[in-house]
């Protein structure tokens, strides 16, 4: 798992996001998906337009990561329809 988060750090930073920022960004991305049943990239990077992420943050391999992280805490899977 910490390899995963290594990646995600990395790939968020590549997309503007500061360490610091992270945690949010990532909390904010869980509670959009957790609300939706079956999200396109497009329909996240909206929603986090509209909290003040920018555009286009999330794309799909950085959607599965941050979904990937969220299964493998000690909580159910989640079942979720993501496209890409």
């Amino acid at each position: 798992m910490e390899k995963m988060i290594e990646i995600l750090f990395y790939k968020l930073g590549l997309k503007g996001l500061q360490p610091l920022q992270i945690p949010g960004f990532v909390r904010n991305v869980l509670r959009i998906i957790v609300d939706g049943r079956s999200l396109t990239t497009d329909d996240v990077n909206q929603k986090l337009k509209h909290l003040g992420w920018g555009e286009e943050v999330i794309d799909g391999s950085i959607l599965e990561l941050i979904v990937g992280l969220f299964e493998n805490e000690d909580r159910p899977a989640m079942t979720l329809s993501v496209f890409h």
